[in-house]
């Protein structure tokens, strides 16, 4: 089984990349260029490959699950809502990637741009103003097990522990740099 998960692992990690550069170039490449890579993974999938894939429901759910995982590891940019829409798509991705459809790929790139956009938007407002640092508050870094933040308010809070935490330990490190030359 770990073997698998490496193989799927991969794979998603390829998709991603593949999916999140040909969306970019777009404007300026053949969109064929998308089918083209998607005839050529499907058949090294299922034929070319040690160990063949069957492109499947559960294939689709591990495809998915990894995926996402890799498209935000941190949980800083989908909220529960995004996934909850993306979910929709779980079981769906096997169908779509036969059919050489990408707008699921599309769909969690664009909202992914769109949420990358609102915090570069949002971060000045939030350093703009000094952190309090006797507010007693925790972040949790366990990623794997951290939920998606449920809306864009708890996102955004979340970004704003998250630059608090390193305006800390910027100026703790800067502490011991100074305690340590004298």
């Amino acid at each position: 089984m770990k073997r698998n998960y490496k193989i799927i692992a991969l794979i998603s990690i390829v998709l991603t990349l593949v999916f999140v550069g040909f969306t970019t170039l777009k404007e300026k490449e053949d969109p064929e260029k998308d089918r083209v890579l998607l005839d050529l993974l499907n058949f090294v999938l299922e034929r070319g490959h040690y160990n063949p894939k069957e492109i499947n429901d559960d294939f689709s759910k591990q495809v998915f699950d990894a995926y996402i995982e890799n498209l935000d590891p941190t949980k800083r940019f989908f909220t529960q809502e995004d996934i909850d829409i993306f979910k929709k798509f779980e079981l769906e991705l096997d169908d779509m990637f036969k059919a050489k459809d990408l707008a699921f790929f599309d769909l969690t790139y664009s909202r992914l741009q769109q949420r990358m956009s609102e915090y570069k938007a949002t971060y000045p407002d939030i350093l703009d103003k000094p952190f309090d640092f006797k507010t007693d508050e925790t972040i949790s870094f366990d990623y794997e097990n951290l939920p998606y933040a449920a809306n864009k308010t708890e996102l955004k809070k979340r970004w704003e522990q998250q630059l608090k935490y390193a305006a800390m330990t910027t100026i703790a490190d800067k502490m011991k740099l100074a305690n340590d030359s004298v």
